[in-house]
């Protein structure tokens, strides 16, 4: 399960910059979709991509803009495919970007949405600056029930293409592969 966005993302290396002057590029897919490919490709399994009822804007300034809100407000976006059940999952992944240093909010909506009760939760990530951030520690609080949550895999978002030997080596330590 994970989330992603398409558009502009933050990229060091770009000399194309945002209105506010950040380095961005433009993402037909996003970082954490790539990685969760990977991960998908890996393990021969289904993914789940949460869409938001209300997408997330193209710019990324506006991104930064509306999650600074949604933090502040502690906000539950809505998913406009909710997935209510894990019932028959024994591990789940949960993957997005890490913004300000955690989840989107949009991850917790669908976290209160279900028991993990039984369930491992492996949190996977892709960041710009601040590695895996608080991800773990706010999965650790919200994900009820959770026999554990394990070691993050946390992937630059600038370095993903080519990080399926990273993705690789986190499943085998964690016995999934």
């Amino acid at each position: 399960m994970f989330y992603s966005r398409v558009g502009e993302n933050y990229d060091s290396r770009s000399s194309t910059r945002s209105a506010t002057g950040r380095p961005i590029t433009t993402l037909t897919v996003g970082n954490t979709e790539v990685l969760a490919g990977y991960l998908a490709e890996l393990l021969n399994c289904p993914t789940y991509k949460l869409e938001a009822a209300a997408p997330y804007p193209e710019s990324y300034d506006e991104t930064v803009a509306r999650n600074v809100r949604e933090l502040n407000e502690d906000a539950r976006p809505v998913i406009s495919n909710p997935l209510t059940s894990l019932e028959g999952y024994s591990t789940v992944l949960i993957g997005c970007p890490v913004w300000a240093q955690g989840a989107p909010r949009i991850i917790r909506t669908f976290i209160d949405a279900n028991d993990f009760r039984g369930i491992t939760v492996a949190p996977f990530v892709t960041y710009a600056v601040s590695g895996i951030g608080s991800v773990p520690r706010e999965y650790q609080q919200a994900c009820r029930g959770a026999d554990r949550i394990t070691d993050g895999l946390a992937i630059n978002g600038e370095n993903v293409r080519g990080s399926l030997d990273q993705a690789a080596d986190w499943l085998g330590r964690m016995g999934l592969l």
